[in-house]
């Protein structure tokens, strides 16, 4: 256990590392309450335990922020995954749920704290360097404050279904449209061919167990398997496909025109959205201007080690293989 000792503030506190296999009862007890304060989510323990714990080491690293009553009130968590950087295993972190109770957000250097605490317990354990997607609020923060370097943004593609959700169209020519697209989807799927990205998330059946929880929909055959997410947003009916593979978890085409297939015919969602850099060249989903994105996701990345490692450009946006498969930040 690593602790940095508390400086002035209006209330004592300590920041400690601790790995997920430290955590007692009391800690998960008050990580989880304070978590779901902040973030107004209803998480319960196993769903920490499966995102924490479930990993190719065995634990996630974590730097914590608790009061004078050994009460959890922060957190910044780096997970740790396996990547392949031109073919070549490299360990890669996943810095996510960041928070600190508001009580203790006057002092600007606890969030720091707890992240050079866990940090630097990865680059002990061998992790090359630390991606993050920060939300636009901290975004400053961890860019300025921290030193996070950007990858670049994050793209969106889409494939609306249904036009009268977004713009004013009458009913006559409404099902002329949601016809036409729905045509456009099915036809446009078979103009496809696989991209190479030179760094890309190593995944496997024990990835899936660690990264899949019950609100995902798998789509599973003898030969592929289809990853989706679909949720009302804003009384959007929306579908996120999250994986196309085969059964060695490689990006697969005949998967993604299954996927896009099934979302037509089977969901019929008001529109289909994929998040990150496309495994394929496509002509189904179109990219979504800039000015047009909803939520702008930042990829950033921390090195832990020397940067020039292979002669990569890990700070160039079209050498990662990085969507909501990796992480899912909306």
């Amino acid at each position: 256990m690593v602790v940095i000792q508390p400086s002035n503030t209006d209330f004592f506190h300590e920041v400690i590392f601790l790995k997920t296999t430290g955590f007692d009862n009391q800690i998960w007890e008050s990580y989880c309450k304070i978590f779901n304060q902040v973030f107004d989510k209803s998480f319960e323990k196993s769903y920490f335990i499966q995102k924490y714990q479930t990993t190719v080491l065995g634990y996630s690293f974590h730097g914590l922020l608790f009061d004078e009553f050994h009460q959890v009130k922060g957190g910044v968590t780096i997970i740790p995954y396996i990547y392949l950087v031109n073919k070549e295993k490299r360990l890669i972190g996943l810095a996510v749920d960041a928070f600190i109770h508001p009580e203790f957000r006057s002092n600007a250097f606890i969030l720091a704290d707890m992240y050079s605490l866990a940090s630097s317990e990865a680059r002990k354990a061998n992790l090359f360097g630390i991606l993050s997607v920060p939300n636009s609020v901290a975004y400053p923060y961890w860019k300025n404050f921290v030193g996070w370097q950007d990858i670049g943004k994050l793209p969106y593609y889409a494939l609306p279904l249904r036009l009268e959700k977004f713009m004013n169209i009458t009913s006559s020519l409404r099902k002329i449209t949601n016809t036409a697209l729905s045509i456009w989807g099915k036809l446009t799927i078979y103009f496809s061919f696989t991209r190479h990205r030179k760094i890309k998330l190593l995944k496997n059946p024990s990835f899936l167990e660690h990264r899949l929880y019950t609100w995902h929909h798998v789509i599973k055959d003898e030969s592929t398997i289809v990853i989706l997410r679909t949720q009302h947003e804003e009384r959007i009916k929306t579908t996120y496909i999250l994986g196309c593979f085969d059964l060695h978890m490689n990006w697969s085409k005949r998967a993604y025109k299954k996927a896009i297939h099934f979302t037509i015919c089977r969901i019929r969602p008001d529109i289909i959205l994929f998040i990150g850099n496309l495994p394929f060249h496509q002509c189904t989903l179109f990219k979504v201007p800039h000015k047009k994105i909803p939520k702008v996701l930042p990829l950033t990345f921390d090195f832990l080690k020397e940067k020039n490692v292979g002669g990569l450009d890990y700070l160039e946006c079209k050498n990662w293989d990085f969507s909501l498969i990796n992480y899912d930040v909306r």
